[in-house]
């Protein structure tokens, strides 16, 4: 059976969050915790609804969020992070259209996990006619929309993204925390 569900994690870094939403939501473990920490607000396990989903919303109401939408059996990554209603970065990746929506600029954990020696290698294995095309995304470094590469596996760069979000807490005192809401 393949993976297909969609997360949320929101932090406050500032915006004072509507406090009657987060209760209404049950999102309060985000209350306890101290600005900049990353909460996993909510996870559905089902095949997630990338273009209707709540990532703005959040951020509107408590500052910032991220969202994230795997479904393996097609192979399908998207990615948004959202500050105060305002869309920060958006990635949609399908493995058989590739790059096909990319909004922003890079996040920091775009060049850590898409662009990895590992996924490279792979790339160069994989792709035999490509290795020039190849190797200049890996030197910019930056997604461009309508990319081929980097071709990635959507579960390693959903890995990507928890690795950054738990490093980047750890490495500022954030950690990810709370309970899951699911639905």
């Amino acid at each position: 059976m393949s993976a297909r569900f969609e997360e949320y994690y929101g932090r406050k870094t500032g915006m004072k969050p509507d406090l009657d939403y987060i209760r209404r939501e049950g999102l309060e473990s985000i209350l306890d915790t101290a600005p900049g920490k990353y909460v996993l607000l909510r996870r559905t396990d089902s095949p997630p609804d990338i273009w209707q989903n709540d990532c703005q919303h959040f951020s509107k109401m408590i500052d910032e969020a991220i969202y994230i939408g795997i479904q393996e059996n097609d192979g399908s990554f998207h990615y948004e992070h959202w500050n105060e209603g305002k869309q920060l970065r958006l990635l949609s990746y399908n493995s058989d259209y590739s790059w096909h929506r990319v909004l922003g600029e890079p996040d920091e954990w775009e060049k850590h996990a898409l662009f990895s020696n590992d996924i490279l290698q792979r790339n160069l294995e994989c792709f035999d006619n490509s290795h020039d095309e190849i190797k200049k995304a890996w030197e910019r470094k930056h997604i461009r929309e309508g990319d081929q590469f980097p071709a990635i596996h959507e579960i390693e760069a959903y890995c990507g993204v928890i690795d950054y979000i738990e490093n980047s807490a750890q490495n500022s005192s954030d950690q990810i925390v709370g309970k899951v809401r699911t639905s």
